[in-house]
């Protein structure tokens, strides 16, 4: 058998369109024996400076002084740097010292034009890396013609399949290349490191054995000897071997990487026998061949980081990254840095740059993946993701990552529900990766698998309390009973001291129907935790369900004390106490009182106080409130309340159109609240309507360099292209965001836009729209009146049922549902028209409606006395003309 170590350092390689062959230490045909004598190898006079380089290398790398045949190849290249035999000799040496990163820069980008002959190494330096996909995909390319070349393929797919952990598979390739009789030294040690893998230490030193007999200096297979030798704790003979793999070291000028393996293990092993002394000797020869410098700095970083000095370590490591450019993991750690001080752009360039699927450690790609996701780059975190599975494909964490990206992607849904399994059937217990599928089967409205899920995490780990709430919500909404009961039963018996228990219990409960109940044991649970947001809101939500708005308000009040922001609660409270008194002062009034008694809501009250103001259109008296009770006080509130403001007189002046003062408003407002892209986008808005299309895209392009191009700029955008009659392009604008990012934050516009220009895509649009949020109200309208142009008036009603758990006084959804139902459930639809007309007693396409089914119930009179009213509204309306006709002809 052929003992080769390495491919031959200078073999003849093939050429398309030609051979190269060199005098020392190739064959050469007999007929041009004679003439290569006299002209090229008779005293080197004549012999091409290159190859006199090529020599030069040759003779070094002989004697182990790599770095000199390294530059002799570099000085041949230079002469002739399309010489692709030149540049796979270089590429040679590199493999023999363990460069593999240079390999791939140097082949890397030729690979497309010369895949023959450049795959084979370059998948060999894939394999140094690690990089088993990359490996097999390159080694596809090659042209495997002679033995050796199918030998080093062999170990090639060996190794590859090895890291992939298919095992069997790689000992067969191994031994393939075996049986080829070339690399037979790598082979055999590829099946040394798969049996260690296997955790079969004996078998690999029976098979090293049986190597060593008939090549007994095999360095690397004499240390993967010893390791297997440590790892049964004979100590002894593992010293032995590793001793004698440090004898059979080959004479380098390089530090190879089987000398820092072997002389490594061999001071581990020599310490825990206690013969510290041996030991040193190898650790000064491993300290002498480390960059001690480098690795100082770096735990110096890595300290500072621990130790919260940020600033410290970001210094050391850009130092670092100056005098190591090509450190993957110091740009990984900067960039990593970087995001934890705020600069994303900064760290993500870093990290996506330097970040390897193959290779970089997860929680690298985790921080890749949400800096990413944060800058609206999902289809790039996606890509990264898809490759970093398929090299590590029982990687729970990746698979859990690339389902929930998968998932929030339009077109790879299938594939982040297959992420997701199969995480789960690595790790079953992952109630959260349980949720995610649960959310996913409840958008696409199959409630019964989304159960499954949630089911099977309730058993698995119930005080997972998101998880378990999810589960309690979706039999509320599948109108459950019978299992709520059950849960509530549960929860309260196995978790009685636990309040998310005991809270998930009563909202149980009150999901059964019995509300009082539910609010008895929520005020008992309250009167032990009074300060639990989680309970204060829930118990007001009950009591207005319950009639009982001023607990309900005082509950609001009670939660917003413990959190913030105050305002959004105090609001709500605002809100429901002004709908049950009806006085003017109302709100004015409730502000003070609860001031009075809660002084450290004052500042919280007085904003609130200004925003129900601004919601009545009650601007100067909101300006006014403001001036008396923020003069002096510095209040994120009050901040709050006055941006609000600002932006409420920017768009009264857009109404009349002074357009550069109603831009300085904008201006004012997003700088009291600078992290909201409403305000930024404001001055965009403005200008839009006033038909500047150059500044309104000059306002949307400042923005997006401080936010990125998220759904709110490239909604801005559309907005403008529409204004400027490009309604075609606005939608594919809004379509391409949509489509790679899956927000749907742009469906409304997206949706307003594909019924002008793209009216095929609307059905599509609304229907994905309500798989992601299903309980939106704009979702289901949308939806419903889509499926009514489609005449499927059923499902239809269904979503506008929904818009009404949601908004009860949703004039729209009222008229249109009573529309839907106006042949096939005339009471009904009598109701719900009725109501509408109560509430807009002035909008004449809801008297129709109105007036239409009264006819329909048989009640002609009432129901021209409604036609007539809106008609009178709009007297040139065709359609309100023929309703009254048709009623009139009933009388």
């Amino acid at each position: 058998m052929n003992n080769v170590t390495t491919l031959p350092m200078f073999k003849r390689h093939r050429h398309h369109g030609r051979v190269i062959t060199f005098c020392k230490g190739l064959y050469i045909g007999t007929s041009l024996v004679a003439a290569l004598v006299l002209a090229g190898c008779g005293g080197g006079s004549t012999e091409p400076e290159g190859l006199t380089h090529i020599n030069r290398s040759e003779t070094y790398a002989e004697q182990g002084q790599y770095r000199s045949a390294m530059l002799e190849i570099k000085n041949a290249i230079q002469q002739e740097p399309e010489n692709l035999d030149y540049i796979l000799r270089l590429s040679d040496l590199y493999l023999r010292v363990g460069a593999y990163p240079e390999v791939e820069t140097l082949l890397g980008p030729r690979l497309d034009q010369q895949p023959g002959e450049i795959a084979l190494p370059l998948a060999e330096s894939y394999i140094g890396q690690g990089k088993h996909l990359s490996a097999r995909e390159t080694l596809a390319l090659a042209d495997l013609e002679t033995p050796e070349e199918k030998g080093r393929g062999a170990v090639v797919q060996g190794g590859a399949l090895r890291l992939a952990g298919d095992y069997q598979a790689a000992i067969e390739q191994f031994e393939k290349a075996l049986a080829e009789g070339w690399q037979v030294e790598k082979a055999t040690a590829g099946i040394l490191k798969t049996y260690l893998h296997l955790n079969n230490p004996q078998k690999a030193v029976s098979e090293a054995d049986s190597y060593l007999a008939e090549y007994p200096e095999s360095s690397e297979v004499l240390m993967l000897k010893g390791r297997a030798l440590y790892t049964l704790n004979r100590l002894e003979p593992a010293v032995e071997a590793l001793t004698a793999a440090v004898g059979a070291l080959p004479n380098s000028d390089f530090f190879l990487p089987v000398r820092r393996q072997t002389l490594t293990l061999l001071s581990r092993v020599l310490t825990e026998q206690g013969r510290v002394t041996e030991a040193q000797v190898y650790n000064r020869v491993l300290a002498e061949n480390t960059d001690s410098d480098l690795e100082n700095q770096a735990k110096s970083a890595i300290s500072a980081i621990k130790e919260g000095r940020f600033d410290e370590a970001s210094e050391t490591l850009q130092d670092l990254l100056q005098l190591n450019p090509d450190n993957e993991r110091i740009a990984l750690t900067l960039g990593a840095l970087n995001l934890q001080q705020g600069r994303l752009q900064e760290g993500l360039d870093l990290l996506s740059q330097n970040i390897d699927p193959e290779t970089s450690p997860t929680r690298f790609i985790r921080l890749t993946t949400m800096a990413r996701i944060d800058k609206g780059e999902r289809r790039e975190a996606y890509a990264t993701l898809a490759r970093a599975i398929e090299a590590r494909p029982d990687d729970t964490e990746l698979l859990a990552m690339h389902g929930m990206v998968a998932l929030s992607l339009e077109d790879t849904k299938s594939e982040g529900v297959a992420s997701l399994s199969r995480a789960l059937s690595l790790n079953p217990e992952n109630v959260r990766l349980r949720l995610a599928l649960a959310n996913y089967y409840e958008g696409q409205g199959m409630p019964e698998q989304a159960l499954g899920q949630l089911r099977i995490a309730f058993a698995n780990k119930p005080d997972d309390w998101p998880t378990t709430a999810a589960y309690v919500r979706l039999l509320i909404r599948e109108g459950q009973t019978g299992e709520l009961r059950e849960l509530q039963q549960s929860l309260e018996n196995g978790y009685p001291e636990n309040r998310s228990a005991q809270l998930l219990a009563a909202i149980s409960l009150a999901g059964t129907g019995d509300t009082e109940e539910a609010i008895k044991k929520l005020e008992g649970l309250r009167d032990t935790n009074p300060e639990s947001i989680e309970v204060n809101i829930t118990l007001a939500q009950l009591y207005q369900e319950a009639g009982q708005p001023a607990k309900a308000v005082n509950s609001f009040v009670a939660a917003a004390k413990q959190t913030e922001p105050k305002l959004p609660l105090l609001f709500r409270a605002a809100r429901l106490h002004a709908a049950n008194h009806q006085n003017e002062s109302a709100v004015e009034d409730w502000t003070k009182s609860v001031s009075q008694a809660e002084p450290e809501l004052a500042d919280a009250l007085a904003a609130t106080e200004i925003l129900w103001l601004i919601s009545e259109d009650e601007l100067e008296t909101a300006r006014s409130r403001l001036a008396e009770v923020g003069k002096g006080i510095e209040s994120a509130s009050l901040k709050t309340a006055e941006a609000n403001l600002l932006a409420a007189e920017a768009q009264k002046l857009t109404l009349s159109e002074q357009w550069d003062d109603a831009v300085n408003k904008a201006q004012q407002a997003f700088a009291l609240n600078p992290e909201n892209q409403g305000f930024a986008l404001l001055p965009a808005r403005i200008r839009t309507q006033q038909g500047n299309i150059e500044a309104a895209e000059s306002a949307v392009l400042e923005v997006e360099q401080v936010f990125g191009a998220t759904a709110p700029v490239t909604t801005a955008r559309a907005a403008i292209l529409q204004a400027d009659n490009r309604a075609e392009e606005a939608f594919q604008t809004l379509y391409k965001f949509w489509s790679e990012s899956g927000d749907p934050a742009v469906l409304p516009a997206l949706v307003q836009l594909s019924n002008q220009v793209a009216q095929e895509k609307t059905d599509e649009l609304t229907a994905k729209w309500v798989d992601l949020v299903p309980d939106s109200v704009p979702a289901n309208l949308s939806r419903g009146n889509q499926l009514m142009t489609e005449g499927n008036i059923m499902a239809a009603a269904n979503h506008y049922q929904k818009v009404l758990q949601r908004d009860p006084l949703h004039t729209t959804a009222l008229n249109n549902l009573a529309w839907a139902l106006r042949d096939t459930d005339t009471p009904r639809a009598l109701e719900f028209a009725a109501r509408a007309a109560e509430i807009e007693p002035e909008n004449p396409a809801i008297l129709d409606t109105y007036g239409w089914i009264l006819h329909l119930d048989g009640q002609h009179r009432a129901a021209m006395d409604q036609l007539q009213r809106a008609l009178a509204m709009a007297p040139d309306n065709e359609e309100f003309k023929k309703h009254l006709d048709e009623i009139r002809r009933a009388l």
